[in-house]
């Protein structure tokens, strides 16, 4: 990710470009040094890239959309950073028996300069996130440190925002990010499990009304 300036030098007087490296699919746009604007780009459900804008359908055909406000575009710039570049990286394994990357992808997002603590946020949106079975949550790559062996993925600087079997991912810095989808059936209690569990329930609470009558009998009676 922080070697793609050298891609500006093969793009000539293009100001955006698709990149391609193997099964790693991106596009990676010039900033203009003044006059910044918002910018758009998503990746259609095809693997194909494309400018969004205002009229762009992001319901139908755009599996994930991501949104460059204006105030980063501007903090690049200032710190001498000359492009903002998006790369869908697939087939990534699973972190544990339980969690997995939504569709086993992230997207790395860079802009050759350090951003973070954004006001108005980096927004990345996901189309047809089934939550059936799954608890959804937007998660960052904690670049400076590890858990064993294995990166560190983090929530810090991300809200998750799940409407209408979408999610977006409201983030205020810069560096790889996907969905977690984990698995909550450990959380499910079975309908046997449940009816047992009400029979005790009930059982313990009468015993409990009952000592409670003797000890408000003895207690009038003594007095």
């Amino acid at each position: 990710m922080k070697n793609l300036s050298s891609v500006l030098d093969l793009m000539g007087n293009a100001s955006t470009a698709a990149i391609k490296l193997g099964n790693i699919t991106g596009v990676i746009s010039r900033l203009p040094q003044q006059n910044q604007t918002n910018m758009d780009f998503g990746f259609h459900s095809s693997g194909d890239l494309m400018i969004l804008n205002k009229n762009s359908d992001v319901g139908t055909c755009i599996k994930q959309a991501i949104h460059f406000p204006k105030e980063a575009s501007e903090l690049a710039v200032k710190r001498n950073g000359s492009f903002a570049g998006v790369l869908l990286f697939p087939e990534i394994e699973k972190l544990n028996k339980t969690s997995f990357f939504f569709n086993n992808e992230m997207l790395g997002i860079e802009m050759g300069a350090n951003i973070s603590n954004l006001s108005e946020t980096i927004n990345i949106h996901f189309s047809n996130v089934n939550t059936t079975e799954f608890n959804a949550t937007c998660i960052s790559w904690d670049g400076k440190s590890k858990e064993g062996s294995k990166e560190k993925w983090i929530t810090d600087g991300c809200l998750t925002n799940e409407a209408n079997g979408s999610i977006t991912c409201h983030c205020s810095h810069l560096t790889f990010f996907a969905i977690l989808m984990s698995s909550n059936e450990n959380g499910k209690i079975s309908s046997s499990d449940l009816k047992s569990l009400t029979q005790i329930t009930k059982a313990g609470c009468g015993m409990s009304m009952f000592f409670l009558g003797v000890a408000l009998f003895m207690h009038f009676l003594i007095r």
